[in-house]
């Protein structure tokens, strides 16, 4: 394959006889290929992909983080839960935007909080009267009916302070939970800016402008530092979906990205706020749409590791596994139980909750055609699940 800096200062391939994508005369990348079967990045539209793989593997990364600090008093490797979570964020800002163009602002928030909250709620009370009990039974101290109901509490209103027998932050995942919704909010704003590409563009580049200037100087507060650092990777993420007609699929640029995203942390944090966002988002997408994988294409646990992975992680550490298991084998103990408590909550919480979302809470929407430009169509969404009624 021929390779120049043309194409891609134009945002277009040349089509060659062994391109895998190929370009139409307006210059954008179709999505299908003569057989009908979605192409580069339109398979990541639909269930056929290894995005629920990547996600499954970031979870899998915090798990393996985390177990440094609580089990071994000690940072982790290469500090890869740090960038596991700033992937989540570049994911989730990709998939966002077609969920928000397809629908109105105040549906999506509500399906956005259906698939956030009902499973959060549920880790809370699961952590406080499953999880705390044993801890509390090996530890041999009290875990009362009052701190039960005051952690349940303080958790459902999402503070996130409150702690469980001995150990501090019972569940420090969850902290990433209020930016990701307050992103959910933003998005659902921004994206009914016009020029969409530019709201977004303009918001990445104002993320990313504080997050290199806090990384510098240390001086903003942790909240707001937090905002713009994952700001920055869900801007990416979005933006890419916006392009992503002009963006080639290419496992070359792939490993390039890797390469930009992760060698310059080593040496100056400035270089990782500044490249990272957009490359690490180009790198999992990629993985996501190119890999055979498809660990969880149909039954999406990551969610559920993610939030009960550190309650497990305590609870194996106060029955002292952490004495006779090196740091890897403590993670994969930590995975291993953990996948029966998130496998429950997508079967039992998380699933059912994002269908109700589905069923058509509104009484009507405007649905604005991808195919077809300047079409606008009124749709009206009745209580039969994933079913509307195009006028």
């Amino acid at each position: 394959m021929r390779c120049d800096l043309a194409p891609l200062l134009d945002f277009r391939l040349r089509e060659t006889p062994d391109e895998s994508a190929v370009v139409g005369h307006s210059g954008r990348m179709r999505s299908t290929g003569d057989n009908g079967e979605p192409m580069g990045w339109a398979r990541l539209d639909n269930r056929d992909n290894a995005l629920n793989t990547v996600r499954l593997t970031l979870a899998a990364l915090v798990l393996y983080g985390h177990g440094y600090s609580l089990a071994y008093k000690t940072a982790a490797p290469a500090l890869l839960h740090v960038y596991a979570v700033d992937g989540f964020f570049a994911v989730s800002g990709y998939l966002i935007v077609g969920a928000r163009l397809r629908t109105t602002a105040a549906t999506f928030m509500w399906r956005r909080v259906l698939r956030v909250v009902p499973g959060l709620l549920t880790c809370v009370v699961v952590c406080a009267v499953v999880i705390a009990p044993c801890i509390a039974y090996l530890a041999a101290i009290p875990w009362t009916a009052r701190d039960i109901m005051t952690y349940v509490l303080s958790n459902a209103s999402i503070q996130f302070g409150w702690t469980l027998p001995e150990l501090p932050f019972v569940n420090v995942s969850l902290w990433t939970l209020p930016y990701e919704l307050a992103c959910y909010a933003l998005f659902a704003a921004l994206l009914a800016v016009r020029p969409r590409i530019f709201a977004v563009l303009a918001t990445l580049v104002l993320c990313t402008s504080i997050n290199v200037l806090a990384v510098h100087t240390g001086a903003f507060p942790f909240m707001f530092a937090s905002a713009a650092r994952f700001g920055s990777f869900f801007a990416a993420g979005a933006l890419l979906h916006l392009v992503r007609d002009r963006v080639p699929v290419s496992g070359g640029l792939a490993l390039i990205a890797i390469v930009v995203a992760l060698v310059p942390d080593a040496v100056d944090g400035r270089a990782f706020a500044l490249l990272a966002p957009l490359t690490m988002a180009y790198a999992l997408l990629w993985v996501g749409a190119s890999s055979p994988t498809r660990v969880g294409s149909r039954h999406d646990v990551s969610y559920g590791v993610y939030i009960y992975g550190y309650p497990i992680q305590q609870l194996l550490t106060v029955a002292g596994a952490s004495s006779v298991l090196a740091p890897i084998l403590f993670a994969l103990a930590s995975l291993l139980l953990t996948l029966p408590f998130a496998w429950a909550s997508w079967l039992r919480v998380e699933r059912p909750a994002m269908r109700a979302g589905g069923a058509g809470r509104l009484a009507s929407c405007v649905v604005r055609s991808q195919r077809h430009s300047s079409v606008v169509k009124e749709t009206r969404y009745i209580k039969e699940p994933e079913r509307a009624l195009v006028e």
